[in-house]
């Protein structure tokens, strides 16, 4: 186990030191089912998008300490151009570009109590963990709730390839658009993140291919499912023009 934990640290840090600003497509599509009120054949309030999502790197000059900012810009909301409206998704994940590479680290053994299932030849390695006890869990944990999750590691590579996470009592405060929010609901919740190899600047980053997300009680369920594709550079052209020349291209 300290093998493997050491050498996800050291891929973490790799990351966090090398990996580029980037922008990503994304085909989601947010589902909130009310099946307890309008019984199992309900409509569901659905929203499909397209959307470009960024990863930006930012370094922090006083600490020099890189901070990693997600973003989407929505294109598309239910087949029709967006034109700047805000979407307004029953459910959105982030985190997985910024911070899910770290849910195995030394930075968060303090926050987990980590289990190694016994390794087989050619086959991918999984860590189990539970979330530490709260009164002996750190502040700055990834997760402040009690969870538990399978990670699945590609035995040639050591990277993480899928995490999968269980939060058992999960509170939900749901959106209602406009910015305003429902109720807190008390839900099970799981996500589950697969990762694909993608080359960018010359290195390889193991990056998000899909996200699920499925938050669920007795009356409600709220959705998410995430693609992602066409992963490209973050890249800003600029010249400059000189009095007398046209700025066309």
């Amino acid at each position: 186990m300290d093998d493997v934990v050491a050498k996800l640290q050291a891929n973490l840090d790799a990351y966090e030191t090398t990996i580029p600003s980037f922008l990503v497509d994304e085909h989601m599509e947010s589902i909130e089912h009310q099946f307890a009120f309008r019984g199992p054949s309900a409509a569901n309030y659905e929203t499909i998008a397209e959307s470009v999502f960024r990863l930006k790197r930012d370094i922090d000059p006083a600490s020099n300490t890189v901070d990693l900012k997600e973003s989407r810009d929505v294109r598309i909301i239910d087949g029709r151009p967006a034109n700047g409206r805000r979407i307004n998704a029953p459910s959105l994940i982030t985190g997985a570009f910024s911070g899910g590479l770290a849910f195995v680290s030394e930075d968060e053994r303090s926050c987990m109590r980590y289990t190694l299932e016994k390794i087989k030849p050619g086959k991918p390695i999984v860590v189990r963990y539970e979330t530490a006890p709260v009164v002996s869990r750190p502040e700055d944990c990834i997760l402040s709730e009690r969870s538990s999750a399978r990670v699945t590691i590609d035995p040639a590579s050591m990277q993480i390839s899928q995490i999968q996470v269980d939060v058992p009592r999960h509170l939900l405060t749901p959106s209602i658009g406009d910015g305003h929010k429902d109720s807190p609901s008390m839900t099970h919740w799981h996500i589950e993140v697969i990762y694909k190899p993608v080359v960018l600047n010359a290195h390889t980053f193991w990056l998000p291919a899909t996200i699920v997300s499925v938050c669920r009680n007795n009356r409600q369920e709220w959705s998410f499912s995430g693609v992602y594709s066409n992963y490209h550079l973050l890249e800003v052209h600029s010249r400059v023009v000189v009095p007398g020349e046209s700025a066309e291209p």
